[in-house]
């Protein structure tokens, strides 16, 4: 089924692909970079190792993991941004993520 990993001894060819990926923006980064931009090269690194994030947190469901992977993604989407970018990570359980598109929350000025 889309949007989901096999059981964990199953999802490990997918897994595996997904290194594949994350190895080839390494070893073609020049070749890339050149082919497109700097930043086309950063941003579609960054939603490979989100992928990669998102899959084994789809084997493990650790919150833990889940919060490590928000947090280690902060800095790259600001350095893709500029200096200037500023950026909210917020993280809540499903039932909270529910509530919030129903009430507005102010989060100050």
């Amino acid at each position: 089924m889309f949007g989901q990993l096999p059981d964990p001894p199953a999802a490990k060819p997918c897994l595996a692909c997904i290194a594949q990926v994350l190895a080839a923006f390494a070893q073609q980064r020049p070749h890339w970079v050149a082919a497109t931009s700097a930043i086309d090269w950063h941003l579609g690194r960054l939603h490979a190792i989100v992928l990669d994030q998102c899959a084994r947190f789809e084997v493990e469901r650790s919150s833990a993991f889940h919060d490590r992977a928000l947090a280690e993604n902060g800095e790259p989407m600001l350095e893709a941004e500029g200096p200037d970018a500023k950026a909210v990570l917020c993280r809540t359980k499903p039932a909270g993520a529910r509530r919030l598109g129903q009430t507005a929350i102010s989060m100050g000025k």
